[in-house]
């Protein structure tokens, strides 16, 4: 951890025995930081108790303290401050707080929450009291972690050769268990591994396993995958292990932060066979911080109030910025172009749909065409007076071109189409204004002005390549939509132009039910909906739409529930409308049940607040973008005025029993809608507020509370702030 960032001090600590006169002995390190926006005075006081029962306080203006061990025994502290930087950054939790019995959100901060750090060894603490100079103080006790540990959490791991027979599988790594290992019938192989979330790995532990000393490995590649794309983090030769069992620490050399890593594992001790016992990440990031607290919060001259936290967010180290010594001189090498295009041409026949396939109107020869001459290209770059970038002109020479190169039909041009935007395109230009001039530079006119268009839709879209922006002879790339007035999208160049829009697809067709991967679908969603559940909202939400991803309809569907409760500037009548309603995929997923008793409902309190059942006018817009409610029986046969009385039965139908909530929950509601209708809403909420941990779901299909939504009565009630405060509080699985 590092001192100097903004609240965040360091401490080295000594202690002895009390009423001792002397045998100071050091105690470890303490970092601590309290900040709260618009509190004025520094960090006076401080006191924490540990997991293990310790207790300790510390006065930080005259830099002594107490310390009470598990056992009873106390001792005196004394602290040393730790000046300049440490051997890491502090990285303070940042919780959403509220105070006061009604949970109101604090009305002069509301956008500024509570950073709170104390990391004094033994893990983050259960309890936390502070004190600034100018008499502000308070006290949080804190919910469990979610992760206690420094080790990184593995959710996937894979590896490239495994032995499943014998159940020596890639699996075995991160069990936890000495009695399995890793087994591999080749000399090399690659384990790539899958974190809960971002984390910068510092050092990592390789156990050798039971037997066959010649299977260890003893040439590797530690690689994380960033915005940069797959980077060596650390590369060793020539190791060794003493022993079986045997267990060896390396430190990263070049560390950050990545969700993504790989094993590449190139060479081991002479066997024709690879084996490992363990593997282990150990994190810059530490335990998780905890979900929530409950504590109190004092200014001088008023009452204590109530405080409530909810963790919104880890602050994380920028990137350690580049030695301009170490700036690449050469842009990251092109793919393989013939792979790649084999890869991508089988992939998108693999998700295609009938309705994909006769839109897109192809060849005979499919997505691609025989590569351009070296004469084509060595013609196309004496027309545009420039060399082409290397990754393009290797393109060339694999196909002259791309057909359905991106989601919505782009393709990249033939060799000989090439030009600058400011002669093909000189029509469109025109109407941006680009050659109208002016006084001051325009960025974009510029920018399209020295543009070369390499590809194109029919719907207007414009992909083209910036000479001026580049890398090694790679030329930044952009995607262009005009017709909706929207500035261009800049890629890194016309290889990550190409990932990025193949990655697109994938995503949008597996919203479609047709998932190119969708091997951890299940898995994703089960570890969403837990994360639901325990109230860490913002990681079910990635974690869902990952599981979306790869193809999983129930994860759109949780995934909008999560969205209606913790994310109040969201589009949610799109997202329902859209997501949900409108997906055929996603609606297949929803029983007739939910559809009626929940989802229905949920879009009828969205679109019509005030309606107890949904209108004739909406039932006939259900049924124009939600195909499953236009098969309805009932449903009429036409529009028109003449059936006007049917709709309004047909509208009735669409709303059926609700969904039942758990006895205490569904009794808790029942008296917040007999207080509100006695004018008494804050007591209801108090009600509903003190029953949320007994909610669970009584269906896979739910993970939020949305009685809270659908129901008349107790929506009236249900501000952002309190629907928040119900998703972030951790119910029963």
């Amino acid at each position: 951890m590092r001192s100097g960032g903004p609240g965040i001090s360091r401490y080295r600590l000594f202690r002895r025995p009390a009423a001792a006169e002397e045998g100071w002995v050091t105690a470890g390190l303490l970092t601590v930081g309290v900040e709260r926006s618009g509190v004025d005075g520094v960090l006076t006081e401080i006191g924490w108790r540990t997991g293990d029962g310790a207790e300790s306080s510390l006065v930080l203006t005259g830099l002594l303290g107490s310390h009470r061990a598990p056992d009873g025994e106390t001792w005196e502290l004394r602290a040393e401050p730790v000046p300049g930087g440490t051997d890491g950054p502090a990285l303070p939790a940042a919780y959403l707080v509220f105070e006061g019995d009604n949970a109101r959100p604090l009305s002069q901060h509301p956008d500024n929450p509570l950073r709170l750090l104390l990391d004094d060894g033994a893990g983050h603490p259960v309890r936390l009291s502070w004190r600034f100079s100018g008499g502000e103080g308070g006290y949080a006790a804190f919910a469990p972690s979610l992760q206690d540990s420094q080790l990184a959490k593995v959710v996937d791991i894979q590896a490239t050769a495994e032995h499943p027979d014998a159940g020596e599988v890639a699996a075995n790594l991160v069990d936890g268990s000495a009695a399995t290992k890793w087994f591999a019938p080749v000399p090399r192989a690659e384990l790539a591994l899958r974190l809960s979330a971002e984390r910068t790995v510092l050092r990592y532990e390789l156990d050798s396993a039971d037997d066959a000393p010649d299977r260890d490995p003893r040439d590797w590649q530690l690689l994380g995958l960033d915005d940069d794309g797959w980077v060596v983090l650390d590369e060793r030769g020539g190791e060794r292990f003493d022993g079986r069992f045997t267990s060896r620490t390396f430190t990263v050399a070049r560390p950050r932060a990545c969700e993504r890593y790989r094993l590449r594992i190139t060479g081991n001790a002479g066997s024709p066979h690879l084996q490992l016992g363990a593997l282990r990440l150990h994190t810059l990031e530490g335990p998780e911080p905890p979900p929530s607290f409950l504590g109190w919060y004092h200014r001088p001259g008023e009452a204590a109030v109530t405080l409530r936290g909810f963790l919104v967010g880890r602050e994380r180290p920028a990137k350690a910025p580049v030695p301009e010594d170490d700036v690449p001189e050469t842009a990251p090498a092109s793919p393989r172009w013939p792979e790649w295009l084999t890869g991508y041409t089988e992939q998108w026949f693999g998700t295609a749909s009938e309705d994909d396939l006769e839109a897109a109107g192809l060849p005979e020869t499919g997505l691609t065409r025989p590569p351009a001459t070296d004469a084509a290209i060595e013609e196309c770059e004496t027309r545009l007076g420039h060399r082409l970038p290397p990754s393009l002109r290797s393109f060339y020479r694999a196909t002259d071109g791309l057909l359905q190169a991106g989601p919505f039909g782009e393709r990249v041009l033939r060799v000989a189409e090439l030009d600058w935007m400011r002669v093909k395109d000189a029509e469109l230009l025109d109407a941006w204004g680009v050659f109208a001039g002016g006084d001051e530079p325009d960025e974009l006119s510029e920018l399209l002005l020295r543009a070369l268009r390499i590809g194109e839709s029919e719907d207007g879209d414009r992909w083209f390549l910036d000479p001026a922006d580049h890398t090694g002879g790679e030329w930044a790339a952009y995607t262009w939509h005009p017709a909706d007035g929207s500035d261009p999208t800049r890629h890194d160049g016309f290889p990550a132009l190409l990932e990025d829009e193949r990655a697109t697809l994938e995503r949008l067709r597996a919203h479609e039910g047709r998932p190119a991967h969708p091997e951890a679908a299940e898995e994703l969603l089960a570890e969403g909906r837990r994360r639901a559940l325990a109230g860490d909202v913002a990681a079910a939400h990635e974690i869902l739409n990952r599981a979306m991803d790869a193809g999983s309809a129930p994860a759109a569907y949780l995934d909008a529930q999560v969205r209606l409760f913790a994310f109040p500037h969201d589009w949610h009548e799109g997202t329902l409308r859209n997501g949900v309603l409108g997906n055929d995929h996603v609606l297949a997923a929803i029983d007739d049940e939910h559809l009626r008793g929940d989802l229905v409902p949920m879009y009828l309190a969205l679109t019509l607040p005030d309606h107890l059942r949904p209108t004739a006018g909406l039932a006939k817009a259900l049924t124009r973008y939600a195909t499953r409610i236009g098969e309805l029986p009932g449903r009429p046969p036409s529009e028109s005025d003449r059936y006007d009385a049917e709709w309004e039965a047909f509208a009735a139908t669409l709303v059926g029993d609700p969904v039942p909530d758990p006895g205490p929950f569904d009794r808790a509601c029942a008296t917040a809608r007999e207080l509100v209708r006695l004018g008494r809403p804050g007591e209801a909420w108090d009600v509903l507020r003190d029953a949320l941990p007994s909610w669970r779901p009584d269906s896979p299909m739910r993970v939020m509370p949305t009685v809270l939504i659908s129901d008349p009565v107790l929506r009236t009630i249900m501000t952002a702030e309190r629907r928040l405060v119900a998703a972030v509080t951790p119910r029963s699985a």
